[in-house]
């Protein structure tokens, strides 16, 4: 007798498993889920009935539910996922969609033609019956077809099912939105995460990953993959990442620029202040954009030494242009606190101003010795008094688009304490990071490519460091004169 083997029967959900949910959406539902908190249903399997998943000849009704189907419809197929399902069914599986979408003719019809239009090959999509919610078909669908592996991207659907399947492999499709904590995966050993960066491989992410540039960080970003590859084909190959670099960093100096003149003249308006908001957050999108689409481009090179000098300029001009946007916010801040009397304030963003570039270029240096050093704090550990989070590359923003576009509080300078708080957690962290020089923690050794790379963003950054320095020290000449200027004056 031979040996039985296990059919694979996968059932997989089409929204942010197969297709890619606007990023809007995805955000709402988070925001939704957070703000409600929906507890898990008592229901056991025993209390679902059997469901009829056979699409009913309705049609698609009222407002709400055209627009719902419109952009459904508009979904696109999350690379790599239908490459991974052909495989799947090459070696003996079965695939099932299995969708909260409604179980009628009109929404099964478009999800057909969707899924063709997509080449996404499933066996059958299972819907949800109406009166029915998303657990309950999702659970009888899961019953009916005897699923083995089941992929969900819903952290609170994934825990109440894997306790009514506890032998079904579930597996979390992780956005980056919301986690499992660890509590949970110990009670759903049957769980397994997945992050979407290890799903989605677009060309914005194909490339090999720099532990020194902390590449971990995409798989946050990966649902704008699909916009910068679009971008990049509509604008016939045109459009380069400096572009976005540059304009990035254009609408983030108009958007302080707004805010600061709001604080300096005192004169606030709800035009000018939504246009502030806007730039500053055109400029992030652009900032997010540029990484992404240079590795597009290298994508298509074929030239191996024009790729290598692609990479290494542009892994040195990102974070420079970050340092030029944050100098910027600083010297800025300085002004407007100088020209409303505040010296502390000043001072204070001087002093921000000094060690802009210090965290990163201290990241570059041990770089240059082979050195990995991550990004590993966490904003809650701000709770417990550990104000480092601050000092790196995302949570600097925090405080100095705080104090950019919040200035003061009841005649307190939001600015002055914002600075304090910033540049104080660039100093801990940079020295932190030198000091890794000396004691150094880990066996972990960069690759010669990394380390190349390295000293190229060391020279640019400490160059850049030097020049920021020497700008906070005549500004510091102007605007906080001492007593012996102000006599001469």
């Amino acid at each position: 007798m031979g040996v039985q083997v296990e059919t694979r029967i996968v059932g997989i959900d089409l929204d942010d498993c197969v297709l890619w949910r606007e990023v809007l959406t995805r955000l709402f539902g988070h925001a939704k889920n957070m703000a409600l908190r929906p507890a898990l249903p008592k229901k056991s399997l025993d209390d679902i009935p059997q469901l009829d998943h056979t699409p009913k000849d309705l049609s698609i009704k009222g407002p709400k539910e055209v627009i719902s189907a419109f952009f459904h419809f508009r979904r696109t197929a999350i690379p790599g996922v239908a490459e991974e399902l052909r495989e799947e069914i090459a070696n003996g599986a079965l695939v099932y969609g299995i969708t909260g979408r409604k179980a009628t003719k009109a929404w099964a019809e478009m999800t057909e033609a969707q899924l063709i239009r997509e080449n996404i090959p499933l066996t059958a999509v299972y819907m949800t019956p109406k009166k029915s919610s998303d657990l309950e078909s999702k659970a009888d669908s899961i019953r009916q077809l005897e699923i083995t592996d089941f992929y969900e991207d819903d952290r609170r659907t994934l825990r109440y099912l894997a306790k009514l399947f506890p032998r079904v492999r579930f597996n979390y499709i992780n956005h980056g939105l919301a986690h499992l904590t660890e509590k949970e995966l110990a009670e759903n050993p049957n769980i397994t995460v997945i992050p979407i960066i290890d799903v989605a491989r677009t060309k914005c992410t194909s490339e090999e990953e720099s532990a020194v540039r902390n590449s971990e960080l995409r798989e946050l970003t990966t649902f704008a993959d699909g916009a910068v590859e679009w971008l990049h084909e509509k604008s016939r190959r045109r459009l380069r990442a400096w572009h976005l670099t540059a304009l990035g960093v254009g609408f983030s100096i108009l958007g302080i620029e707004l805010a600061e003149y709001q604080n300096r003249t005192g004169k606030y308006s709800l035009k000018t202040t939504a246009l502030a908001f806007g730039s500053a957050f055109i400029g992030a999108a652009l900032d997010l954009g540029d990484g992404k689409l240079a590795r597009v481009e290298r994508s298509e090179m074929t030239d191996e030494k024009a790729k290598a000098r692609h990479e290494i300029i542009g892994q040195a001009l990102d974070p420079a242009a970050d340092g030029v946007i944050e100098a910027w916010q600083a010297g800025s801040a300085a002004v407007t606190a100088a020209k409303n009397g505040d010296r502390f304030a000043a001072a204070m963003a001087l002093r921000r101003l000094c060690l802009v570039n210090g965290p990163r270029t201290a990241k570059a240096i041990a770089g240059c010795f082979g050195i990995e050093v991550p990004e590993t704090y966490r904003i809650k550990d701000v709770l417990h008094g550990d104000i480092r989070f601050f000092g790196t590359s995302l949570g600097r923003k925090i405080p100095n688009y705080l104090a950019t576009l919040v200035n003061r509080i009841r005649g307190v300078s939001v600015q002055g304490g914002a600075d304090v708080i910033a540049s104080g957690a660039n100093g801990l962290v940079t020295t932190e990071r030198l000091s890794s020089l000396i004691t150094p923690k880990g066996e972990k050794v960069l690759s010669d490519k990394e380390i190349k790379h390295a000293k190229t963003r060391a020279i640019v950054l400490g160059v850049e460091g030097f020049a920021f320095v020497g700008a906070a020290y005549l500004l510091g000449k102007v605007l906080l004169p001492g007593k012996k200027d102000t006599k001469q004056k």
